[in-house]
C-alpha cells in the first residue's frame, strides 16, 4: 500500500510545461507523442496526419493533433485531454506501445500523477499499466481473491504468486524491524551499543 502515495507536487516536463495531477497523462502523452513524431521523420503534424489515416484514425487531422500536442491551455491548464481511443491510434501510428505514450521514460523513481489525489513512481505504474503488478497491493487475501477475480487466469496466477512474494517479504521486514526494537527496549538482552 506504499506505493501510493498523495499527489502533492508537480513532474517538469519541459522548463515550460508543467505536469499537474488534472493533466499530468494527457501532458505526458501529448510530449512524447511530438518527440516520437519527429525522431519518426514526420516533422510536422500535417505529415503524421496523413501516417494515422493510413492506420484507420482520419479523425486525427492536422487541427486534431496540433491541439494534442499543445493542449488547447486556458489559465494554465489544458483543456484538450487525449481519449483512450487516440491513445491507441496514436500508439499504432508510432509503432510503439501505447504505455510508452502513457509514461515518461527518463526516469522509473519519479513520480507520476495518478488522479488528483494519488501518485506512485513512473516505475510502479508503469508495471500496473502493462498488468504485471498491482497499484494498490491487496491488503490480505480476501482483498487479493477479490482483484484477481475478473482477471484472466494466466495473469492472475501471476500476480497471486507476487502477491504471495511481496507479503512473505514484507511480513519477513517487519518481524525483522520488530525484533530489532524489542531488542533494544529489553533492559536484560546484551546490547553491544
Amino acid at each position: 500500500m506504499d506505493a501510493v502515495k498523495p499527489a502533492r507536487y508537480s513532474v517538469d516536463v519541459t522548463e515550460d510545461d508543467k505536469i499537474t495531477p488534472l493533466t499530468g497523462a494527457s501532458d505526458i502523452v501529448a510530449k512524447r507523442v511530438k518527440e516520437l513524431r519527429k525522431r519518426g521523420g514526420w516533422s510536422t503534424t500535417k505529415a503524421f496526419a496523413d501516417r494515422c489515416a493510413e492506420v484507420g484514425a482520419p479523425y486525427l487531422t492536422h487541427p486534431v493533433l496540433m491541439n494534442i500536442e499543445s493542449g488547447r491551455r486556458k489559465d494554465g491548464h489544458r483543456t484538450r485531454t487525449i481519449t483512450v481511443d487516440e491513445l491507441l491510434a496514436l500508439a499504432l501510428a508510432l509503432r510503439v506501445n501505447p504505455a510508452d505514450l502513457l509514461l515518461p521514460v527518463d526516469s522509473d523513481a519519479a513520480p507520476y500523477p495518478v488522479t488528483l489525489t494519488e501518485t506512485a513512481t513512473v516505475g510502479r505504474v508503469r508495471e500496473w499499466v502493462n498488468g504485471d503488478d498491482f497499484l494498490v497491493r491487496p491488503r490480505n487475501p480476501v482483498e487479493l481473491v477479490e482483484a484477481l477475480a475478473p482477471l484472466p487466469k494466466e495473469r492472475a496466477a501471476r500476480l497471486y504468486e507476487k502477491w504471495h512474494t511481496w507479503d512473505f517479504d514484507q511480513q519477513r521486514r517487519e518481524g525483522a524491524r520488530i525484533g530489532e526494537q524489542n531488542r533494544r527496549l529489553d533492559p536484560l538482552a546484551d546490547n553491544d551499543e
